[in-house]
């Protein structure tokens, strides 16, 4: 299973809150998420501090990826393969 979402905030850091809580709704539904966490946190962190300050814009974030995970005796699952890509932008701000 993939993911894929949009968050957006009036500031640098609720966008980057506001991304983080959403990939944390789709980890709760589907716990082979939970292991990109930190990846979609870096990336996201990573990609909004590129911007530029603006107060006068929201900043919109774009978040997608996947983790493939085999299981293995115990129970615990092993990831084999894992993906997560983030873009942002100053988005006119919404009324």
């Amino acid at each position: 299973m993939s993911y894929s979402f949009n968050a957006r905030g009036a500031t640098k850091a609720q966008a980057i809150e506001a991304a983080l809580a959403k990939f944390d709704e789709i980890a709760a539904a589907d716990a082979t998420q939970a292991p990109a966490r930190k990846a979609v946190a870096a990336s996201v962190k990573s990609v909004v501090g590129q911007l530029a300050d603006d107060d006068t814009h929201d900043v919109h974030v774009t978040v997608s990826g996947y983790v493939i995970s085999q299981a293995v005796e115990g129970g615990k699952a092993r990831v084999t393969n894992a993906k997560t890509a983030a873009s942002a932008l100053l988005a006119v701000r919404q009324a």
